[in-house]
């Protein structure tokens, strides 16, 4: 998905949860997944491994480029229809349990 529309229909929708699985070299060509990929990592939010063993990811990514304001994936306070406030991120590691 590389539509800035369509990523954010997709990351904004989610109710309990958001899983992305994917190949984060092959994403992080895009500049759009780029700076998501990076922004994850920062939150520490990016993981890799195993599904029963799941470690924060250790891959570097370049540098993140700014998106233009119209660009910007973040919430807006007072965004309108669908604001759901504060955006908070957990690490998804904390949120498997083993079977």
């Amino acid at each position: 998905v590389n539509d800035l529309r369509r990523l954010n229909v997709a990351l904004t929708r989610a109710r309990y949860g958001l899983v992305i699985f994917g190949n984060p070299k092959v994403l992080s060509r895009s500049p759009l997944w780029n700076n998501l990929l990076v922004h994850f990592k920062d939150a520490g939010c990016l993981v890799e491994g195993d599904l029963h063993d799941l470690q924060q990811s250790t891959m570097t990514f370049r540098a993140s480029k700014r998106l233009a304001a119209s660009a910007r994936l973040t919430p807006r306070a007072g965004g309108g229809a669908g604001d759901m406030g504060p955006q908070r991120y957990e690490p998804i590691a904390n949120t498997f349990s083993a079977y």
